[in-house]
């Protein structure tokens, strides 16, 4: 390139009434890879939740940790159960050998209900 041309070492036309044009091409420029670093950094958080996924289930087989618990109502699950059941799906042969945690009232009324049905049978 001649000594006196106007374009500078990256190849950009610096000539006056074109600063526009290499304003818009480097804002574009770091638009991209503002959207690539973001996309990387995206799949780098979902890389390590995967990760964290599989440790914490690794550790719940080794028996390590706790399994998770939730408290619902009796009236919430018990319609979803009785469904299942009366349908048998077999999901619920997954979860037989779960505890389930109930007032002790309610586990009186149980036993109590369930002896008065053995008696009704016999």
């Amino acid at each position: 390139m001649p000594p006196d041309s106007t374009a500078d070492d990256a190849g950009h036309d610096n000539t006056p009434g074109n600063e526009q044009h290499c304003s818009a091409t480097a804002e574009q420029s770091t638009a991209g890879n503002s959207t690539r670093s973001a996309a990387r950094s995206g799949r780098d958080k979902l890389k390590a939740l995967q990760q964290g996924q599989v440790e914490h289930q690794l550790d719940q087989i080794a028996g390590v940790v706790p399994p998770k618990r939730v408290e619902v109502s009796l009236a919430e699950i018990a319609p979803v159960l009785a469904d299942a059941i009366a349908h048998q799906r077999g999901w619920l042969s997954d979860f037989a050998g779960d505890t389930v945690s109930i007032d002790a009232d309610l586990y009186e009324v149980l036993l109590a209900y369930q002896q008065m049905r053995r008696l009704n049978a016999a």
